[in-house]
């Protein structure tokens, strides 16, 4: 930007000598765009205020269209969100009117600035040459204050954004939440400690390079599609701050330096290849720790036809954010839980410390999880993934036999998954797990359903909504809607931590249509995934009651026992959520004829 705005001796004076600018942005408290007369030129939307404060943040970098619409139009699918992004990008340049409009441009991929003639406040001193950018300057003006909780997309930004512009994050460090810097790095930053890296707070810094195509020209259009389709779907996973290849910059096309890409702000990179052969394409993924010199430490494979190449894009993309979602989750959990504990730990390396133990189930190991989560909340109260995760071990707790006051627990996790929600009104995760807790725990399914379905639109490359929506139609009866849902959720991530939830969930609706044989084997395999979680013996031994299968029956019951050693037959149907008489009926005299009295 124009940095030849000189220190003045009174707030307002404008140099004789001095090149006017253009066009003077001021971001730090409410947004203001004013032109070489002082008249103010900002568009009437706050979308397209919004966009014209990336832009101008990341110039001279453009910024890629996909991205912004990510960013702007989170909840809208791929086709509204760009007929959006079009409409505010008009509506920017008949604000900014015939003479300033030329600073904004615009190709079929990306949209920048120029910077010739732009004054912005952020990159300058925080002086301002004209005296109406000063009459209402607050103490400390809190960059774009007026655009808070305009998108969840845009709303990731604008955190890591604010960070950047207090000192919290190096000047030169990305913008994560968008993925483009805001002033030109004049030298890298060193690259962290592992140690440190993991102790930093905020969103994981995700990098998405271009999918090299092999043996084909590097720009092939289904490789590039299928990039931008992966960095649309991860746009919407709110934990993560998803960068892309173009906004990258060159050295995106280079080779894999993790010094490199460390320098640039990453901790994980996402890297793959397409390969086609005929009317097949065979598409290679992996995450690389950038923290750890590039390690690889997950990959899939997935080979398709390529008959319709578009929805093929989308089938992968939403495969591979939903398993790379979960990877990531439990990566951070491992490696918090190989730090020594920290007595100043903060919420977030406590939440993600406790998160593989909820998932394990060994008693001991699980009440220190809860320990853990709990004191995450005292710590901040703001955090919105302790509250969910409490609630969620809260669920689990009642769910497994181990609570003490199981009203008392249903009743905290129904607090502290609304209190999530509350906290994080558009996330997924924290929406669709109030709904589990209203259809599971207060057995009000048809109010989860509504949760799960927002949750899906949301973001509908969560296998866990599809899950618990699946369970919550099976509650109410919907057996074959229920399946339909349990089975997008193994569709979507067949190799997931969830993979025994997923399971237990598909035995249910399988046991109530009397597929008696169906629900068997699928039980048998919920319990090798997880032999600590209770719940997926009680459908599996129904129906080995109903099959007759007494000996092995028998088995499953002993095992079931050595969890719940309290758990009795009139037990199981209390805690029941199913609401019709006769699924209930099925249900428990199954676990009858298996030895459960």
């Amino acid at each position: 930007m124009t940095s030849a705005v000189p220190t003045m001796e009174r707030p307002g004076d404008v140099p004789e000598a001095m090149d006017a600018p253009r066009l003077r942005l001021r971001l730090l408290g409410r947004m203001e765009a004013l032109d070489a007369n002082g008249d103010s030129v900002l568009p009437r939307a706050r979308k397209t205020r919004a966009l014209l404060a990336v832009i101008a943040l990341a110039a001279p970098r453009p910024v890629p269209r996909v991205r912004l619409a990510a960013m702007l139009w989170a909840t809208r699918d791929k086709e509204q969100a760009r007929g959006s992004l079009r409409q505010a990008l008009h509506e920017l340049q008949q604000a900014l009117g015939p003479d300033l409009g030329t600073l904004v441009w615009a190709d079929r991929s990306q949209i920048g600035m120029v910077t010739d003639g732009v004054w912005l406040d952020v990159n300058d001193a925080p002086v301002e040459p004209v005296a109406r950018l000063t009459d209402a300057d607050p103490p400390a003006p809190l960059l774009l204050s007026d655009l808070e909780d305009l998108d969840p997309g845009f709303d990731a930004w604008l955190a890591e954004e604010r960070d950047r512009v207090a000192g919290n994050l190096p000047p030169d460090e990305p913008a994560i939440g968008a993925g483009w810097t805001a002033t030109q790095a004049a030298e890298a930053p060193a690259a962290e400690a592992p140690d440190a890296a993991v102790r930093r707070t905020g969103r994981l810094r995700l990098g998405v390079i271009s999918l090299r195509a092999l043996g084909g020209p590097q720009d092939d259009p289904f490789a590039l599609g299928l990039t931008e389709e992966v960095a649309v779907a991860l746009a919407r996973v709110r934990w993560i701050s998803c960068i892309t290849g173009t906004a990258l910059g060159p050295s995106a096309s280079g080779p894999h330096d993790a010094g490199e890409w460390r320098r640039l702000g990453l901790d994980i990179l996402l890297d793959g290849t397409v390969q086609r052969s005929g009317n097949r394409v065979r598409i290679t993924l992996q995450l690389l720790d950038m923290r750890e010199g590039g390690t690889a430490f997950w990959s899939r494979r997935f080979d398709h036809a390529s008959d319709d190449l578009i929805r093929l894009q989308e089938e992968i993309a939403g495969q591979a954010v939903a398993q790379i979602d979960s990877a990531l989750l439990m990566r951070e959990g491992d490696r918090v839980r190989a730090l020594p504990p920290s007595p100043n730990a903060t919420a977030d390396e406590l939440t993600l410390r406790a998160v593989p133990s909820v998932y394990r189930l060994a008693e001991a190991e699980f009440a220190a999880a809860g320990g853990m989560l709990r004191l995450a909340v005292t710590r901040d109260p703001g955090h919105a993934a302790a509250h969910a995760w409490l609630a969620y071990w809260n669920l689990f707790l009642v769910g497994q036999g181990w609570a003490e006051a199981p009203q008392l627990a249903s009743e905290e996790a129904g607090v502290l998954a609304d209190r999530a929600v509350a906290l994080e009104p558009e996330d997924a995760h924290f929406i669709t797990l109030s709904g589990h807790v209203r259809s599971f725990l207060a057995k009000r399914p048809r109010e989860g359903i509504a949760l799960h379905q927002h949750a899906i639109n949301l973001n509908p490359n969560l296998p866990m909504a599809w899950a618990f929506l699946g369970l919550a139609q099976t509650y109410l009866g919907a057996h074959d809607e229920g399946l339909v849902s349990i089975e997008q959720a193994r569709r979507l991530s067949p190799v997931d931590p969830h993979s025994f939830f997923f399971d237990m969930a598909l035995t249910m609706p399988h046991l109530l249509k009397r597929n008696h044989a169906a629900a068997a084997e699928i039980g048998r395999r919920a319990i090798q995934l997880n032999p600590a979680f209770s719940s997926a013996y009680k459908g599996f031994l129904a129906a080995l009651g109903h099959l007759g299968m007494t000996s092995e029956a028998e088995d499953v019951r002993a095992r079931l026992m050595r969890i719940e050693p309290r758990l009795t037959l009139a037990d199981a149907v209390r805690r029941s959520p199913m609401l019709r008489a006769e699924d209930v009926a099925h249900y428990a005299e199954g676990l009858r004829l298996a030895g459960l009295t």
